[in-house]
């Protein structure tokens, strides 16, 4: 299986787990992130280093950057990851959720292509 999480995803166990949403969310992600490498591939794009880049709190941004260093990134073509996050903006999604999705697809093509 091929799975990309987005950045606020990776920040989820680094929230406050008061909340029993936050908790369960939680759980979700360090569970697929325990996952064994054989069952679960994580696309790791240029999008989840410039959004954690951003990251006001640099501590969580330091952890992040750690489990992200855990993944190999995929190679994106330039020309094509730029026409298809402003076709994805066009449609309506944003900044770096169009950027995410648009990283997503081609990862996934290409990490596809060779199982």
């Amino acid at each position: 299986m091929v799975l990309y999480l987005d950045v606020c995803c990776l920040k989820r166990p680094f929230d406050d787990q008061a909340l029993p949403r936050i908790r369960i969310e939680t759980e979700a992600v360090l569970g697929l992130l325990a996952q064994d490498a054989s069952r679960v591939t994580f696309v790791r794009s240029p999008a989840h280093d410039l959004e954690n880049d951003q990251n006001p709190l640099a501590w969580r941004a330091e952890r992040v950057r750690a489990r992200l260093a855990e993944r190999p990134p995929v190679t994106l073509q330039a020309e094509a990851l730029e026409t298809r996050t402003a076709d994805l903006m066009a449609r309506g999604l944003r900044g770096f959720d169009a950027l995410h999705l648009a990283c997503a697809e081609g990862g996934g093509r290409r990490r596809f292509r060779h199982l």
